[in-house]
């Protein structure tokens, strides 16, 4: 069977985060995060449609070219899904469908579909697919989880000596004005309606 959908690299992490429920196995073990295994997840929709709705942990899935193994099934998100994948993004992106492990994007050469952003980058990174892993291009979304304030306050002091690292090597050129947002910040800051949006804020993310 096949099917038109859309896919996203995440690690393992997203799906606690976001707390996604399994209707069938589950994420996939660190090790395919630290050494970019072919396994995929794919949502209750995508495995009706492709599946008949039977458990698919174990089968085979052809996208892009390359064949992974389901290793698990979520169960129906509401709607809030696709727009926490896409929130700083100001677009209206379908929902995923599949959902892959970070590293193929470099293993397996995957382009980003929507916008991208591209600063001016004072070096030189040469031309291939391996220039845009290394080039200024911002392509890829970071959610960050809080338990305490203590970890708060060290992952902005991280953020804030990369920032002055990079710097250091010609990058941020204007002066640093940087601070942390959360997710109802951010809603002010890119112009969302509030309204529509106000049960992300009930997640608490740090951003």
């Amino acid at each position: 069977k096949h099917i038109l959908s859309y896919a996203q690299v995440v690690t393992r992490d997203f799906f606690p985060m976001f707390e996604e429920s399994f209707l069938y196995g589950g994420a996939w073990e660190v090790t395919a995060d630290e050494n970019t295994q072919d396994v995929a997840v794919i949502t209750e929709d995508s495995n009706n449609k492709l599946f008949d709705g039977q458990n698919s942990v174990g089968k085979s899935l052809f996208f892009e070219g390359h064949i992974y193994q389901v290793v698990g099934v979520t169960r129906k998100n509401p709607a809030i899904r696709s727009h926490m994948q896409n929130i700083d993004r100001g677009v209206d992106i379908p929902e995923s469908q599949i959902y892959l492990p970070l590293g193929v994007v470099a293993s397996k050469e995957v382009y980003a579909w929507g916008p991208v952003y591209c600063p001016v980058d004072p070096h030189d990174h040469g031309d291939g697919f391996d220039s845009r892993l290394k080039g200024a291009c911002i392509w890829l979304t970071y959610w960050a989880e809080f338990s305490t304030g203590e970890q708060k306050q060290q992952f902005e002091k991280f953020v804030a000596n990369y920032i002055e690292q990079q710097k250091l090597e010609g990058h941020y050129p204007r002066p640093s004005h940087f601070a942390l947002s959360n997710v109802d910040d951010l809603f002010v800051i890119i112009k969302y309606n509030r309204g529509d949006f106000f049960v992300l804020a009930l997640f608490g993310f740090g951003l």
